[in-house]
């Protein structure tokens, strides 16, 4: 599926391949020689060990970001079921709040769960963990049930990276505690009312915002992120 997403990429862009099983391997650094990145791709097998440790792998892979200027993102392709990773769910989510990359899931197991039923607690429980790293850094979760909905995802997900916008705002002294805030962005018209447009099948709709639920505050003393 990986493969299909680099056929929405520009020159411009650098991506880096990083695969996980028990740990991270890092299979492409920050290249755009896309055949090069496609060659990685189709050379990919079955994972050594059936271990997933998807917490382990975001945390490293967030640290290895840290240290890259410019706009980020992580496009999780991924089933969401994390096995024995060392990291828990509320370190990933706590590391998630104060980062600046933007996750974008894309579930691998939507068309499996459904041909058994879709009540599998496993599935539902991992499924959740991948809309939980998207909600939190602005992104978007997709869950597709068929392949065929894949070119139309990546599309989405090429203009979703490429339309992200900056807000900024200066909060007040006693907001630099060092804690969790949380925001709410809206789009409304002149009167303050939620903005309507029509669509392309004639109906009008609300404007949603995609934006991070909140920040994490400098410590007091420190300058604000």
């Amino acid at each position: 599926w990986g493969a299909a997403f680099l056929y929405h990429l520009e020159p411009k862009d650098w991506v880096a391949l990083v695969t996980y099983d028990m740990h991270s391997t890092v299979r492409a650094d920050f290249i755009r020689n896309w055949a090069e990145l496609r060659s990685s791709l189709t050379t990919l097998g079955f994972p050594m060990f059936h271990e997933t440790n998807q917490f382990d792998a975001l945390l490293a892979t967030l640290d290895q970001l840290a240290q890259v200027r410019g706009r980020k993102s992580i496009l999780l392709l991924s089933t969401g079921s994390n096995s024995f990773s060392s990291a828990t769910l509320d370190e990933v989510l706590k590391r998630l709040k104060a980062s600046d990359v933007t996750i974008v899931s894309v579930g691998l197991a939507e068309e499996e769960s459904v041909r058994s039923g879709g009540s599998a607690i496993g599935y539902l429980q991992a499924k959740s963990w991948l809309t939980s790293f998207s909600d939190l850094t602005g992104g978007i979760a997709w869950f597709p049930r068929f392949q065929a909905e894949l070119p139309s995802i990546f599309r989405s997900v090429a203009g979703f990276l490429r339309n992200e916008y900056m807000l900024s705002f200066s909060p007040d002294k006693k907001a630099q505690d060092g804690k969790y805030h949380r925001l709410s962005v809206r789009v409304v018209d002149e009167t303050g009312k939620p903005l309507t447009v029509v669509d392309e099948k004639g109906r009008r709709r609300k404007v949603s915002v995609g934006a991070r639920p909140g920040y994490m505050a400098a410590p007091p003393g420190e300058l604000s992120p």
